[in-house]
């Protein structure tokens, strides 16, 4: 069957899948839980085939991210019950609001349709996306990599009998038999078809997806995992983090890639690191991770001199890029201000007598139209930052210039740029200002707002919109609804 027309099966079986309500949508999940287990014999079978025929074409590491045992095909079925213990979010009301002319909008969450995922050689993908697809009432065409292919259409073929064993439609998960670049373009340019396009995978695959889809498509990133050792840090718990993160299955995407130590604790702990990486890795048969050092970590121990791009490189593999690092005085500032929304000068004026710990919220805000009797709660990333700078302080500027006076806009203005001059940020000039000024801070909060659950009315109160159309609805506002927004971001 041809790509086009498996589409068309799979989008066929979307209505009543969209119809279909939490009950309903939990028995197949459980279903094809329980098949994934029955199957486990054919699925290694299957796994089996794809291993030979991968021997010597894949390094060690993506073997092992391809290879499938049956405690792995159990884990999987256990993340497909997971998906129907997670709360059912369709129909679910988002926002509600009357217009003076008396029409009320209401924003529901509602099925997609049809989502295509294509990704590359990790079969338990296979499982996670067809779950995740119909527990949201979306039906799914999954499009693996050629070296997995035999395994997942086996898993597919488990979650199928699963869905007819429980009265659904078997073709609301299906897989593309075409594994040619072709079946890929042909999911692209699905219009019509495909009402969301998900590329799983590395950096390429994610590129091709976004530069050539004529569908909608979600951007995903790669994953480049970091783990900083602060001046603070225990050393001991942290090379053993450290070896667990990089070392325990560094072919999937959460393993770590990057490893920053503080210059104040750089020259022992980088002994150290080498020590358990390396050295001792290697006196026990084990296959040894390749440090690559930035300057001044090679100036301490021995390794690979890092590359451009090592510091930006998913490597899915025993490499690990390291670099040492300084403080950058200013950075929580900007980045407080990037988590809590306010325009540089209600930002400088924030007093440390407006911070209410219990609520973990600024109650007032500056005294200006957009800012009057406004309440912003604080992000959990941020909170020891604005703990810290609170803390013994009764009142008087919680962000504030080095004697602990106010900060003027114009010192806070070139600490900014300082703070994205020191973070590697090209920040050019154009059209007389800089590209990025303190005000962009308040962008990228409003930026993380809107990926947020959340009503409309709540992200309004929380960004200070000066709309008194908007602000009327601030009446409803409470602690709980905008801390699950900034937790959320």
């Amino acid at each position: 069957m041809t790509t086009i027309e498996l589409l068309k099966r799979t989008k066929a079986a979307w209505p009543a899948l969209s119809a279909a309500g939490e009950e309903e949508k939990n028995r197949l999940l459980l279903a094809m839980a329980d098949a994934l287990e029955s199957h486990i014999p054919a699925i290694l079978d299957a796994n089996g085939q794809d291993m030979a025929d991968a021997q010597g074409h894949i390094s060690a590491v993506m073997l092992d991210r391809l290879r499938l045992d049956e405690g792995r095909i159990r884990a999987m079925a256990d993340g497909v019950r997971a998906a129907a213990a997670l709360p059912d979010h369709t129909g679910r009301v988002l926002d509600q609001f009357t217009r003076p002319n008396g029409m009320t909008i209401t924003k529901v969450q509602v099925p997609l349709g049809l989502v295509a995922i294509i990704y590359e050689s990790r079969p338990n993908v296979t499982s996670d996306a067809a779950a995740l697809a119909v527990k949201s009432g979306n039906v799914c065409m999954l499009r693996s990599g050629r070296e997995a292919y035999r395994s997942c259409r086996a898993i597919v073929g488990a979650l199928k009998d699963g869905i007819t064993a429980a009265g659904g439609d078997a073709d609301i998960v299906n897989i593309v038999e075409d594994t040619s670049h072709q079946s890929a373009n042909d999911i692209m340019q699905a219009r019509g078809l495909v009402d969301l396009l998900i590329p799983r995978g590395g950096a390429g695959l994610i590129r091709a997806c976004v530069e050539n889809a004529a569908v909608p498509c979600i951007e995903t990133g790669t994953g480049i995992c970091h783990v900083y050792v602060d001046a603070a840090a225990d050393l001991e718990k942290a090379v053993r983090i450290i070896t667990n993160a990089k070392t325990s299955r560094p072919s999937v995407c959460n393993a770590e890639e990057v490893c920053l130590v503080h210059c104040a604790v750089a020259e022992k702990f980088l002994p150290m690191l080498k020590k358990a990486l390396v050295d001792d890795r290697r006196a026990a048969g084990l296959v040894p991770v390749e440090l690559r050092l930035d300057p001044a970590a090679a100036a301490v121990i021995d390794g690979t001199p890092a590359g451009e791009r090592d510091f930006d490189t998913e490597f899915l593999d025993y490499v690990l890029a390291v670099g040492v690092v300084d403080d950058v005085e200013g950075a929580d500032y900007v980045l407080c201000q990037c988590y809590l929304g306010f325009r540089p000068s209600e930002f400088l004026a924030l007093d440390a007598a407006l911070y209410n710990r219990t609520e973990r919220a600024f109650v007032g805000g500056a005294k200006t139209d957009a800012g009057r009797d406004r309440v912003v709660t604080v992000s959990p990333k941020i909170q020891p930052i604005v703990d810290r700078l609170t803390a013994d302080k009764i009142g008087g500027p919680v962000f504030c210039d080095p004697d602990g006076g106010p900060m003027t806009i114009k010192a806070y203005r070139a600490m900014f740029y300082s703070v994205l001059e020191r973070c590697g940020v090209d920040n050019p000039v154009e059209g007389g200002r800089r590209k990025y000024t303190p005000h962009s801070c308040r962008h990228t909060f409003a930026t993380l707002m809107k990926r947020a659950p959340g009503a409309d009315k709540d992200k309004l109160a929380l960004i200070g919109h000066t709309s008194t159309e908007m602000l009327r609805h601030y009446q409803d506002v409470n602690f709980d609804d905008l801390r699950r927004i900034t937790d959320a971001i």
